[in-house]
């Protein structure tokens, strides 16, 4: 919005903010989805956190032990996610999401520009 202003220091400092916001976006979809992957690979071949050269023995008892499941992993898995991936469920968030992004693009469009050099 203000990257058109008449100030020639707004203007640039929001180009440049602008810029940054998407690299930031696109980091995060791309370095770090593929960290994250490089990561989960060498966990599953049982490799350490620091030093992933050296591996860990695998203990036979420990895969069978478990953990027991908590009451909000309980309520996500028999409640929360079914209700989500339903067909009304998806429609929900649809809406919803649409809604708020909607919301989003109005406060934008309604946003004033106070660039006069009297503020200043």
């Amino acid at each position: 919005i203000s990257s058109s202003s008449a100030l020639p220091a707004l203007g640039s400092f929001c180009a440049y903010a602008s810029i940054n916001i998407f690299f930031l976006w696109a980091l995060s979809a791309t370095f770090f989805t593929a960290a994250m992957v490089i990561d989960e690979k060498r966990q599953r071949e049982n490799r350490r956190d620091i030093l992933c050269c050296l591996t860990r023995k695998t203990i036979r008892d420990e895969e069978d032990t478990g953990s027991k499941e908590g009451f909000i992993s309980k309520y996500f898995r028999n409640y929360h996610a079914p209700a989500i991936l339903s067909k009304p469920g998806k429609a929900a968030v649809i809406l919803l999401f649409s809604g708020l992004f909607a919301f989003g693009i109005y406060g934008t469009i309604k946003l004033p520009v106070e660039d006069s050099e009297r503020n200043f």
